[in-house]
């Protein structure tokens, strides 16, 4: 079982997803990484891949990832591409602590790369709010940590992005409760009831 999908299980069992039977999680971190709950399970998919979300092409011919595709989404939203758009206006280095820092001290650039990232993390949530109709979507990994810095402009775009709004109700998107142990708890909690 993947890290995320064995956070999915226990943001389902013990945190943001308690109660909830259909959720999407995106976990942000270096990249991007996911799972995908149907009626109350974590799905793996076919081989097992189900949810690795990072790799969905949101740009044709965008930036170059280095899976040797163009335009995926972990190139606009993830920690790596949190410090290239801050790196591009300031003309130099930054890394995610030191942006998140001067994010929370006000600075107009800061504060602008993470509602780039922020905004493309509501877009590429829609896609994902329109292939599954979840009833909530599940924000987690290193970078979700900054809270509504992050998910302000994502739940922002996430309701401008999503096709159908008039006959369905946009999903809440809400950090994940469990932190950066969600994995290890999700995978113990598997481990105790005999699942894998």
């Amino acid at each position: 079982r993947s890290d995320a999908n064995c956070a999915a299980h226990a943001e389902l069992v013990a945190g943001a997803a308690q109660g909830v039977r259909s959720a999407i999680l995106i976990t942000i971190g270096t990249g991007i990484g996911g799972a995908v709950v149907l009626d109350g399970r974590v799905v793996r998919g076919a081989h097992g891949l189900a949810g690795e979300f990072g790799h969905m092409q949101v740009v044709p011919d965008g930036l170059a990832c280095e899976c040797g595709l163009r335009g995926c989404w972990e190139q606009y939203c993830s920690g790596r591409a949190l410090e290239r758009v801050t790196r591009v206006a300031l003309g130099r280095h930054l890394d995610g602590p030191e942006v998140t820092a001067l994010a929370r001290a006000g600075d107009r650039v800061a504060l602008s790369s993470f509602a780039s990232v922020g905004t493309w993390l509501g877009v590429g949530a829609a896609g994902l709010v329109s292939a599954f109709d979840p009833e909530l979507v599940v924000v987690g990994g290193g970078v979700s940590a900054v809270g509504d810095l992050l998910l302000d402009p994502a739940r922002t775009a996430l309701s401008g992005s999503l096709q159908g709004t008039a006959y369905r109700a946009v999903p809440p998107l809400v950090p994940a409760r469990l932190g950066p142990g969600a994995g290890a708890i999700g995978a113990a909690l598997l481990a105790r009831d005999g699942r894998s």
